[in-house]
């Protein structure tokens, strides 16, 4: 449930930063056609990578998944068991 919360925190944090960027760079560069269009490709820019992050973090996580009940099952004190090695 927290996780859920730490999200909806970040989104919104993340949206106030969004808006207020580009109400700066219409109100600074609104006569500056170059900067404006250099200013909206770096929003949509970062609306994409964060699209995609999220997708390549929800697929890394539904496949380390079932992974991880395998791992705890082979923990001796924190560390998982290798094989030995004599010396």
């Amino acid at each position: 449930m927290c996780g859920r919360f730490d999200n909806v925190i970040a989104r919104d944090a993340y949206r106030a930063i969004y808006w207020s960027f580009l109400g700066t760079l219409v109100r600074k560069y609104w006569n500056n056609p170059s900067k404006l269009w250099m200013g909206s490709m770096i929003l949509l820019s970062a609306q994409h990578f964060l699209i995609y992050a999220k997708h390549v973090a929800d697929d890394l996580t539904n496949a380390i998944g079932p992974l991880d009940s395998d791992l705890s099952d082979n923990m001796t004190d924190s560390v998982a068991c290798a094989p030995s090695v004599a010396p």
